[in-house]
């Protein structure tokens, strides 16, 4: 497990089993955000943070969501 000072910022825009994201959050400070509502939130309030996504292809991720 890493201290949470260096694990690296994940964004998870699909729904993920409870038990699965605590797995994922052994190794990344994960935001949660299998919703529209909360993706739009999560994107303009830690953007520029993020290092990593988690997605499916039905869900993606768009090029002004990358440039945020």
């Amino acid at each position: 497990r890493l201290p949470s000072a260096m694990k690296p910022l994940l964004l998870v825009l699909s729904h993920v089993q409870d038990e699965h994201l605590g797995w994922i959050a052994e190794q990344y400070e994960v935001l949660y955000a299998p919703d529209d509502a909360g993706r739009a939130a999560q994107i303009r309030a830690a953007g520029a943070r993020v290092r990593a996504v988690l997605t499916i292809g039905s869900v993606g991720l768009t090029a002004a969501e990358i440039d945020a």
